[in-house]
């Protein structure tokens, strides 16, 4: 099963990190992406992110998700708990297809401490 740690535990400060293009093995029909913000407890921390999807070996690119994360002491509704990760799952198209590639980029803005692990679902 698919697990990378594509941004290992390290503290940003206002920079962009970009994660290289990862072959998805086949038969992969989704993979979430989580992000660890345990640290980020400021409104002055925040990062945006975005992936895309190859479907052709890497000679295209299209968007497969992004978004905007805001520091900010999240609480679980069920569990009342402090929330230390953010995560995504998503669908991904062809899952026969071996030319499938994945690359993303990350953009931080103030000491944003993180790490991102993409996964096999």
């Amino acid at each position: 099963m698919l697990s990378v740690m594509v941004i290992p535990s390290v503290t940003l400060k206002n920079t962009s990190r970009t994660v290289n293009a990862l072959a998805l093995p086949v038969g992969l029909s989704r993979i979430r992406l989580w992000i660890d913000v345990s640290q980020m407890v400021s409104a002055d921390q925040w990062f945006t992110y975005t992936f895309e999807l190859s479907l052709d070996g890497g000679t295209t690119w299209g968007l497969l998700i992004g978004g905007t994360r805001t520091g900010t002491i999240a609480i679980n509704p069920k569990t009342q708990t402090v929330m230390t990760q953010a995560g995504v799952e998503i669908g991904l198209p062809e899952p026969a297809n071996t030319l499938r590639r994945v690359r993303g980029s990350l953009r931080v803005t103030g000491t944003v401490p993180l790490s991102v692990l993409l996964e096999a679902v």
